[in-house]
């Protein structure tokens, strides 16, 4: 989806050391994916979920990797409900399916893995499959999937509540530091601080607390931005309120709880 896009921030924040984008025409899963890849693996990889917010150690990913001795490591977060697997005695013995079991505590894979080459020839032919279903079952069913316990901070930035609420951590330092350095401002308000990016424009009185304005963006006089996000040159007419929202092409959109 929107490769283009894709490519042109992967390449700023890249440099010289460049990346190599594949493009599937249609889609793949991320079981797809990895498994078509399986003749280009030597002896491991590791699958990173783009869409992962995370100070995750991938160092310490591959250190437990080595130590379980297992042909898969799954990074997971411990959850009290809509868990991905079940735990024993330090790995996963089943894969749990959330949509019939949404208060099963357990583990929540994280997207992150690190995987021998052996274990892609488990995932099956079939496309789209995604890496949990084609990949984790077969492996946490043998009694083979070890688990990576991450403690700290993970987001899944797949819903757009999730994409403002990675947005409002990062300004407030909850999350992890962004890879290149924010080229807006921080600017103090009543009730804590808020982002103005390069060349957006909005009064002083307009921003409140985890209000995000994205470049060139122009908020009108007697508008209101509070833990809301204005998407890159958009235009906030004068006497709106954007409160939990993300103002983007043109209007406000909401950020609806899962499931509500």
């Amino acid at each position: 989806h929107l490769p283009t896009t894709v490519a042109k921030a992967l390449g700023e924040l890249a440099g010289e050391e460049g990346f190599e984008l594949l493009i599937e025409p249609q889609p793949l899963g991320s079981g797809g994916t990895v498994g078509d890849l399986r003749a280009r693996v030597d002896e491991r990889l590791i699958t990173y979920n783009a869409d992962l917010l995370s100070d995750l150690s991938v160092a310490a990913l591959i250190d437990a990797h080595r130590k379980a001795g297992a042909p898969v490591t799954a990074a997971v977060a411990l959850v009290d409900g809509a868990a991905d697997l079940e735990l024993q005695d330090g790995r996963a013995i089943s894969l749990v399916d959330r949509r019939n079991h949404p208060d099963r505590p357990g583990a929540r894979f994280l997207g992150a893995a690190e995987i021998e080459r052996r274990a892609l020839d488990l995932i099956p032919d079939r496309r789209p499959v995604d890496l949990a279903e084609g990949l984790l079952r077969p492996v946490s069913e043998r009694g083979e999937l070890a688990v990576f316990v991450h403690e700290s901070y993970a987001l899944d930035v797949g819903t757009p509540r999730a994409y403002l609420q990675a947005s409002i951590d990062l300004l407030s330092e909850i999350g992890p530091r962004p890879p290149a350095q924010l080229p807006g401002e921080i600017v103090e308000v009543d009730g804590g601080r808020a982002y103005v990016g390069p060349g957006a424009r909005i009064p002083q009185a307009a921003l409140g607390p985890d209000a995000v304005v994205l470049r060139g963006a122009s908020v009108g006089d007697g508008a209101r931005v509070e833990r809301a996000l204005v998407w890159p040159h958009e235009r906030v007419p004068g006497g709106t309120r954007v409160v939990e929202g993300i103002w983007a092409l043109g209007s406000s959109l909401p950020t609806p709880e899962i499931g509500s």
